[in-house]
């Protein structure tokens, strides 16, 4: 049998390895998923050493690309075990163009825009970066974790047929503590900032507020629910959990790896002694 990892950067070992030069751009910190530092790992030859392990996670991997390519693995393949790493909310990946080498462009406030020549003519980073955050900033997190709260329900629902454990992972998601408790009688001054601002309460009154409210949570329910169950660090993320830095000076580094191992390590040993 065979174990499942998959995510973006954070689980694909980005900053462990090597960088690649891109012509026009500045090098790329390439992918290391045999760094025997990286959470998959560490947790690999803890729980499952005598098990096969695939780790499809990619550096800039979108939820939608992570959705994608676990749905694949699970449905095409024998899995006894799947952990699954989930990205920023507000992640879009796309390609430019259609040449013989790649034009991907992966599209974030920000950071994350290259520089590409294409048959047509050069389209720049910064002219690039610019639409994308004056595109990005249309977005709203409603969205985003309600379509993520799809994927995960279509997930579990095939790991049901497959005979697969599924687990979640929080890499980037921003969402604050209970965010995916509802509350019953409460004053809007008693909600946590991020609810705040993803009702705009500052522009609404009371009653609009509760209305928004209630069909934030309506919303989550009808794509199927977090399922809080199944997941490791629900509302603590990887991101927020970087205690030290890999040599890229981005990614987390050694430390924060064991750290992560250590909270999934208490969790999942709480689950299989249930089982």
């Amino acid at each position: 049998m065979t174990v499942l990892y998959a995510g973006c950067s954070y689980s694909s070992g980005v900053g462990f390895g090597e960088t690649t030069q891109l012509q026009d751009n500045p090098d790329m910190w390439t992918d290391c998923k045999d760094a025997k530092e990286i959470w998959p790992n560490l947790l690999h030859d803890y729980f499952f050493n005598s098990y096969e392990k695939n780790n499809i996670a990619t550096g800039g991997n979108t939820n939608l690309k992570i959705f994608q390519h676990t749905a694949n693995e699970l449905l095409t393949g024998k899995y006894k075990f799947a952990f699954i790493q989930w990205t920023n909310l507000i992640r879009h990946e796309y390609e430019i163009g259609f040449e013989l080498y790649s034009t991907k462009q992966m599209a974030k406030v920000g950071i994350g825009a290259l520089t590409h020549g294409l048959n047509i003519g050069t389209y720049y980073a910064k002219d690039i970066q610019k639409k994308h955050d004056r595109y990005l900033t249309l977005e709203h997190d409603q969205y985003r974790i309600v379509e993520l709260i799809g994927f995960i329900h279509i997930l579990c629902e095939i790991a049901k047929l497959k005979n697969t454990q599924v687990y979640f992972i929080n890499g980037l998601c921003q969402w604050e503590k209970d965010h995916f408790v509802k509350k019953e009688n409460f004053l809007p001054s008693e909600l946590s900032d991020y609810i705040r601002d993803l009702l705009n309460i500052n522009n609404r009154d009371d009653e609009e507020i509760l209305n928004l409210y209630n069909k934030m949570y309506n919303q989550y329910q009808q794509a199927g629910g977090i399922q809080e169950d199944k997941w490791l660090n629900l509302y603590s993320s990887m991101n927020e959990g970087r205690i030290d830095r890999a040599k890229d000076k981005i990614h987390p580094g050694i430390i924060s790896h064991k750290n992560f191992v250590e909270i999934f390590t208490n969790k999942l040993e709480g689950t299989f002694n249930e089982s």
